[in-house]
């Protein structure tokens, strides 16, 4: 029986055209499949709207939002993204929360009304909470594509990615109908990729600032990276956070590289005991771009 993971990776690996006509079909269904099984009477009911207004609602909300959702799980925490696999439980009950209470207010008679009674039950209380909560999903809504670019980005280009590529990624992404066999396309790279080994999960789980005997500081990056995957990590490092190396001396215990990164001059080092790959300054200017530097990428793990 196939897992969740491998359902994921199957959906993402499906042709774009297969993809498109997929969302497609969860699209007219609404409108036209569900209209036809149960009849108009349970539709038109339902909030006062006809068959084709709640297509309308669903292809805008919760189909697109799925999509967007399908792009975070396959690429949050592998791949070069820093997100943290533990990301995907409270998106994916966030998203599952909205198309729940979306589902629920576009099929279940009366839903207006019941809304419309808490209002006046509640008074003023009612609206402020009903305003707070719809602004508050709208806010949701806007995240999950904003992650999703975000994620997709990083998987494909790392951390150090510039805002424009994200920015555009989520304009496609809201942009679905058009779109989704050009992100399809990418998702199903990305895989490719990571069956030829050019991808991995990057750790840096670390990102502690520790003192130096010569009073400068280390940024101690991951205790997770051996021996053998030092000069592996210490590329895609750099590539990250478009750095470039100056020299580099391997020992009988160790690495250290001479690196430039934002024109400061750093040492990136690998201890094997004890065990770990730390980014060490050798002046005031990178101390104060080590302080920097952990709080930037302490915000995008």
């Amino acid at each position: 029986m196939p897992t969740k993971s491998s359902i994921l990776r199957r959906l993402a690996r499906l042709h774009p055209a297969w993809m498109w006509l997929l969302v497609i079909g969860l699209i007219l269904a609404p409108g036209f499949g569900v209209n036809y099984l149960f009849g108009n009477a349970l539709l038109a009911n339902a909030a006062g709207l006809d068959p084709i207004d709640r297509a309308f609602a669903i292809s805008f909300g919760i189909v697109p939002m799925g999509y967007a959702l399908l792009v975070i799980l396959v690429t949050s925490g592998g791949f070069r993204s820093q997100r943290s696999r533990a990301i995907r439980r409270p998106i994916a009950a966030f998203a599952l929360a909205v198309v729940i209470i979306t589902s629920l207010y576009v099929f279940l008679p009366g839903t207006e009304s019941a809304i419309e009674a808490l209002n006046n039950a509640l008074g003023t209380f009612g609206v402020v909470a009903f305003a707070v909560g719809l602004l508050a999903g709208a806010a949701g809504y806007l995240y999950v594509f904003i992650r999703a670019a975000v994620d997709l980005v990083e998987a494909e280009r790392g951390a150090a990615t510039r805002l424009g590529l994200k920015v555009g990624t989520a304009i496609l992404l809201l942009y679905w109908l058009v779109s989704i066999p050009f992100i399809q396309m990418r998702l199903r790279r990305l895989l490719r990729e990571d069956e030829g080994g050019k991808m991995w999960d990057f750790p840096m789980e670390r990102l502690t600032l520790q003192p130096q005997a010569s009073g400068h500081l280390s940024l101690l990056l991951t205790e997770r990276a051996g021996w053998d995957d030092f000069e592996a990590y210490a590329a895609e490092l750099l590539h990250r956070l478009d750095g470039t190396l100056i020299k580099k001396v391997s020992g009988p215990d160790g690495h250290i590289w001479d690196v430039e990164i934002e024109t400061t001059p750093l040492q990136l080092v690998f201890d094997d005991f004890p065990l770990g790959v730390t980014l060490e300054s050798r002046s005031y200017p990178g101390d104060i771009f080590l302080r920097k530097l952990q709080s930037r990428l302490a915000r995008s793990a």
